[in-house]
């Protein structure tokens, strides 16, 4: 999208966009992520205990005694994490095109 009087770092902000969504599919990956975030808290749902007192434990018990029970929650924990990110350079851009469609009015 280009708009008249569009400041250059505007156009380095898009380019930078446009690669990480070639790249990383942003839209798409939003669903992907969210299913892995079910399914791996689906998985941790059995052994955490959610408690003040016992869940420190329960996490330990969840990193050393369950079988994969520490690739559960790291996955757990990145894809909550990329979640985040993409959210944060979606409406980054949102926002920039905003504040644009504006400027140009």
């Amino acid at each position: 999208m280009v708009l008249r009087g569009e400041p250059p770092w505007f156009s380095y902000l898009n380019k930078v966009y446009d690669w990480f969504e070639e790249r990383l599919e942003i839209r798409r990956n939003y669903a992907y992520l969210f299913l892995v975030q079910v399914a791996t808290g689906f998985a941790m749902i059995f052994t955490i205990v959610p408690t003040v007192n016992e869940a420190f434990a329960s996490v330990q018990y969840i990193m050393t005694e369950v079988n994969f029970g520490w690739l559960i929650r790291s996955v757990h924990r990145w894809s909550a994490s990329m979640m985040v990110l993409m959210m944060i350079l979606h409406v980054f851009r949102y926002i920039s095109l905003v504040d644009l469609k504006n400027l140009a009015n």
